[in-house]
């Protein structure tokens, strides 16, 4: 059995396929390293934070901390 040749249309189509699969792998790929950045940078932010407050003697216990930082962000609209 012989198979037909594919059309314009379908080799077109089926190229095109590809290329937006890989398109959408790629940005997957590029959100989930978005995401991993986002959580280093949250995490350094944190710690620099009450580093600082630390040095400034604003903090007693670590409770008060995340009370505060619990507070501040409820501001927010």
């Amino acid at each position: 059995m012989s198979r037909r040749r594919p059309t314009i249309l379908e080799r077109f189509m089926h190229q095109w396929r590809r290329v937006r699969r890989h398109e959408l792998t790629r940005t997957l790929r590029h959100m989930h390293y978005q995401q991993k950045r986002a959580a280093y940078v949250r995490t350094y932010v944190e710690k620099s934070l009450s580093s600082i407050d630390r040095a400034e003697g604003k903090i007693q216990n670590d409770q008060q901390s995340s009370l505060a930082d619990q507070d501040y962000f409820d501001e927010w609209p």
